[in-house]
């Protein structure tokens, strides 16, 4: 009996991933919008699963889909109008992930998220904040398996204890219309506090956090793998089987897998400033680069 060959996985290009990351914070309506502005059919899509309309999304032409999405994230952005209580905030112009510290909370980030991208003058849907919350602190806003991707919960749950009476009634919106804008208390806040959040966003990560996180590494340090790096450096010989074993995935595993441990990873490793670590596995990433999904141009 003929054995079926073992199909490999699709890969994707490095901008595919990133729009595929993207439409994964979308909601259902826009993703039905998006299909219904490159002129498709969305009579049947109502009763469908999102994950069903974003592969709809995935399978249009290249030039459509970055024609809608270039137009969608437009609309969304609106240059020069987003800071009217002063100067550019914090994240405006810097490119680095900022880190919470034990002085801060997701409450904190996310008033401040609201406020940078406009929520004095004009309603902000969660989405939007859920984003700029990821820009500013990645590991608290993230999926908790996956932190390259943004998580909306997180700053659902922040924008309404936000609006809780008890905490100041800093923020005014609902689940419902997912709108958000800030109060005139919330106005006063960010006054009062603007300062303190972007010292906080600088801060090193507090201790019981940083133990977490170190818990998480603790497979690499101890494997033979890293350890034949320490002692030589970009010398070391290393199988593809002990590279694989120190990401806790095997050589069956899919090389979209086994990039999104080193991704993982290395946004733990960058978190708590684990150089030998991140040097690791930017070693291991070009050593090993044949196991990873290929880079094609967009």
């Amino acid at each position: 009996m003929a054995i079926a060959k073992r199909q490999r996985p699709t890969k994707l290009s490095p901008w595919a991933v990133k729009v595929a990351n993207y439409l994964l914070l979308i909601r259902k309506d826009a993703l039905i919008d998006l299909l219904r502005a490159a002129g498709q059919s969305v009579s049947t899509l109502k009763h469908k699963p999102p994950e069903q309309i974003r592969q709809a999304l995935l399978a249009l032409p290249m030039e459509t889909l970055r024609m809608i999405l270039r137009e969608r994230i437009r609309r969304m952005r609106k240059p020069g109008r987003e800071l009217p209580l002063g100067d550019k905030a914090i994240g405006a112009t810097q490119g680095a992930p900022m880190k919470l510290s034990v002085a801060l909370n997701n409450v904190d980030v996310a008033v401040y998220a609201l406020y940078f991208l406009g929520g004095v003058q004009k309603s902000v849907h969660t989405e939007n904040i859920a984003l700029k919350c990821y820009e500013l602190a990645p590991l608290s806003f993230s999926w908790t398996r996956f932190p390259q991707y943004p998580d909306t919960e997180p700053a659902r749950i922040a924008l309404m204890d936000a609006r809780k009476s008890k905490n100041g009634s800093l923020v005014r919106g609902d689940n419902k219309r997912k709108l958000w804008v800030l109060t005139p208390a919330g106005v006063g806040w960010i006054k009062s506090n603007r300062a303190r959040v972007e010292e906080g966003l600088h801060n090193a990560v507090p201790p019981s956090k940083r133990q977490e996180l170190a818990r998480r590494l603790h497979e690499i340090l101890k494997h033979k793998s890293f350890a034949a790096f320490q002692a030589a450096g970009h010398n070391a010989e290393i199988s593809d089987a002990d590279f694989v074993d120190s990401l806790k995935c095997t050589l069956n595993s899919a090389p979209a897998e086994i990039s999104e441990r080193l991704m993982r990873y290395n946004s733990i490793a960058t978190e708590i400033h684990n150089k030998p670590i991140i040097e690791y596995l930017k070693f291991c990433r070009s050593r090993f680069h044949h196991l990873l999904p290929r880079e094609k141009d967009n």
